[in-house]
C-alpha cells in the first residue's frame, strides 16, 4: 500500500507500536506533502547498518492488548475525521503509556528523500502551489436556525421548571429518612441480642 500511495497521489494512514509496547504512533502521509517511510528512516536504516544489530538474542518483541487497542482507537478515529469530514485529522500523534505523554507534530517531506516516487510528487505539489490544507476536508458548520429545532412534537413533550418540584422531593427524603432511622436503630438492637443469646 506505502508504494501504490506513492505512485498515485492517494492519502494513506500508518501506525505502529513499540518494541516494548508501551507507546505507539499514527501518523497521515500524502506523498508530497508529509513525509514518507524513506523521508525520515530509523537511524540504522539510515546508516545502512545492519538491521539484525538492534534485536536481542532470545528475546521477542512484546505485546500488549491495550496499548494496541489504544493505538489501534486512535487510527481508527483519526481516519473517520478525514474520510467523513469532521474535526481536523492529526498527521502524527505519539503516544508514550508509561508517562501518559502525546506528541504531536508535522512530518514534512524530506526533498533528499531515497523514494524517487516522493520526490516526483513534492515537485508537483510545489508546481501545482498546493498546501496540507488543499488535502484535509473542509468542514461545512452547520447555521444556527431561529425558529425551533423541532416543528412537530407528536408526543407533545414539553419543558418545565421543576425547582420547586425538586425541593419538596428533597424535603420529602429527609422526612421518610428520619421517620425510618428508629426502625432501622430498633432492628439493629434486635439483631444485636439475638446474636448474643446464640453466642450464650
Amino acid at each position: 500500500m506505502p508504494c501504490l500511495a506513492r505512485f498515485s497521489g492517494i492519502p494513506w494512514f500508518n501506525s505502529g507500536v513499540s518494541e516494548n509496547a508501551t507507546s505507539g504512533q499514527i501518523q497521515l502521509c500524502i506523498p508530497g506533502v508529509l513525509a514518507c517511510f524513506q523521508c525520515a528512516p530509523p537511524y540504522v536504516v539510515a546508516t545502512k547498518e545492519d538491521e539484525n544489530s538492534i534485536k536481542r538474542e532470545g528475546v521477542c518483541a512484546a505485546s500488549l492488548p491495550t496499548t494496541m487497542g489504544v493505538t489501534a482507537g486512535f487510527l481508527v478515529q483519526n481516519a473517520l475525521k478525514f474520510l467523513l469530514g469532521f474535526g481536523r485529522p492529526s498527521t502524527f500523534v505519539g503516544w508514550e503509556s508509561l508517562q501518559d505523554y502525546f506528541t504531536t507534530l508535522r512530518l514534512r517531506p524530506n526533498d533528499q528523500c531515497a523514494d524517487a516516487w516522493c520526490c516526483k510528487r513534492q515537485k508537483e505539489v510545489q508546481e501545482e502551489g498546493l498546501t496540507l490544507e488543499d488535502y484535509l476536508p473542509r468542514v461545512q458548520e452547520e447555521k444556527p436556525t431561529d425558529g425551533p429545532l423541532h416543528e412537530e412534537n407528536p408526543f407533545g413533550i414539553s419543558l418545565v421548571d421543576d425547582g420547586e418540584e425538586y425541593e419538596n422531593e428533597k424535603s420529602g427524603s429527609h422526612a421518610c429518612a428520619e421517620t425510618r432511622t428508629p426502625a432501622c436503630a430498633s432492628s439493629v438492637d434486635d439483631l444485636a441480642a439475638k446474636l448474643k443469646s446464640l453466642q450464650s
